[in-house]
């Protein structure tokens, strides 16, 4: 079965660099809501050529106040309450702490 969606989601992703610290550099995609996030994730590794094991990370807005969230890579962006203008960052695995960095 083939579904057009009308309105797919734009979402801004940025990573961290080795030492944990978010870097500027902020890409857009623009994917479905039917999407895993675990595919969601592969392509935001491809496209700023992240080393993947990386693990992904959202929130809704840019508020400092606003904590990034782990996400469950088995889920799609719909069942995880994604809308458009949604943030996505990239850690590297190896650099994760127990709780999720602030934005810098």
């Amino acid at each position: 079965r083939c579904e057009l969606e009308i309105y797919p989601l734009c979402l801004h992703v940025s990573r961290t660099d080795d030492n944990g610290k978010e870097l500027l550099a902020d890409e857009v995609m623009v994917i479905s809501r039917s999407r895993l996030l675990k595919e969601v994730k592969e392509q935001a590794c491809a496209l700023h050529r992240f080393p993947e094991p990386a693990a992904v990370f959202h929130k809704m807005t840019l508020r400092d106040e606003d904590e990034w969230e782990a996400g469950d890579e088995s889920k799609t962006l719909h069942e995880l309450g994604f809308i458009d203008e949604h943030r996505l960052q990239l850690r590297k695995k190896s650099k994760l702490r127990e709780s999720p960095l602030s934005p810098a």
